[in-house]
């Protein structure tokens, strides 16, 4: 619900078509469905509720996230925290009701219109679909709920693991031997296609590596790139495999576990089932609910911890030098054509 709120709170100005939405004082749109019932939710209260966002295209509507299966989110209603015009919609709501919120991407992402993803277009609607499961008076009555979700979310989630887990590894077992492939299975339970071999040490978990990637799904689809300009972030990528923040995110365990197979100069591809990508969550357009993704990797060095902090830093001045550029050009073409 966090996530949910803090991209609702960046647009305050929305527009778009007025196909049964209501717009809010500050331009927010949104359309209640009163199928409820009981007193509506009250400033100091917690809201429990179905939350999936997705974007509207001419052609399909894509489902950008939603919450855990069997997670609800529960998140205080607080008119001190929210955004106002958010704040009001919330308080129309009962137990059972449902509400869309639409926001023009133009909104979302004014604030800095660098950091639209790549599949998004300037004038596209991203929609947030709500439905009201209950209303907690109190927070203990919010933790009890909470405390309930989590237990049966861990006895179901870990059956479904281990069935997904066999799922994926009979998809990629056809997926081998309908292409002839004969990768390296981890003890993780991934594997590695190494295409041509590197020289030097290992990667290990002391390290920071700079690569080049390319990521698709099963189905061929390329979602992410740093070599592709489509992808508008063609620059080496650093990879932290140390446990220290300071060196830079980490990544999928897909990738940690597959880059200690590899070594300077190397280039792999990695099979990475779902358990050790994304596991049940949607990840953009083309990154389904328990996807297994492909990856084609090229190790272009391999930096210790001093040497990966200087990197990161380069790289996050570029980054911002990058969109301060941007936006400049943005304020110049507002249109975008």
């Amino acid at each position: 619900m966090r996530v949910l709120i803090a991209l609702l709170m960046i647009a305050v100005v929305a527009t778009g078509c007025s196909d049964g939405f209501t717009s809010g004082p500050g331009g927010l749109k949104y359309k209640i469905v009163k199928e409820g019932s009981g007193e509506p939710i009250k400033n100091g209260q917690y809201i429990e509720v179905d939350m999936v966002q997705y974007l509207q295209t001419d052609s399909k509507d894509s489902v950008l996230r939603r919450n855990p299966e069997m997670i609800p989110y529960i998140e205080l209603v607080d008119s001190t925290m929210m955004e106002k015009d958010f704040y009001n919609i919330m308080i129309q709501l009962r137990k059972g009701d449902s509400v869309n919120i639409k926001i023009i991407t133009d909104s979302a992402f004014k604030q800095n219109m660098s950091e639209m993803p790549p599949f998004m277009k300037r004038g596209q609607h991203l929609v947030t679909a709500i439905r009201v499961k209950d209303i907690h008076a109190t927070e203990a009555a919010a933790n009890e709920a909470r405390s309930k979700y989590f237990a049966l979310a861990q006895e179901g989630g870990l059956k479904k693991f281990e069935e997904q887990k066999q799922k994926d590894e009979q998809i990629l077992q056809d997926y081998f031997t309908q292409n002839k492939l004969k990768p390296t299975k981890t003890p993780l339970g991934m594997y590695v296609d190494i295409l041509e071999p590197g020289t030097g040490a290992m990667i290990d978990t002391s390290v920071v590596v700079k690569v080049n990637y390319t990521g698709k799904n099963m189905k061929g689809v390329t979602f992410d790139s740093n070599v592709d300009p489509a992808f508008g972030h063609v620059e080496p990528f650093l990879v932290n495999m140390t446990q220290d923040p300071s060196l830079g995110l980490g990544v999928i365990p897909g990738w940690t576990e597959g880059l200690k197979f590899l070594n300077k100069g190397a280039k792999a591809r990695f099979y990475i089932p779902s358990a050790l990508a994304y596991r049940d969550q949607q990840q953009g357009e083309h990154i389904e609910p328990n996807s297994i993704l492909i990856f084609d990797i090229e190790v272009l060095d391999i930096l210790n911890k001093e040497q990966g902090r200087k990197a990161q830093d380069e790289m996050v001045k570029k980054v911002m030098e990058k969109a301060q550029l941007k936006d400049v050009q943005i304020q110049a073409n507002p249109s975008g054509q």
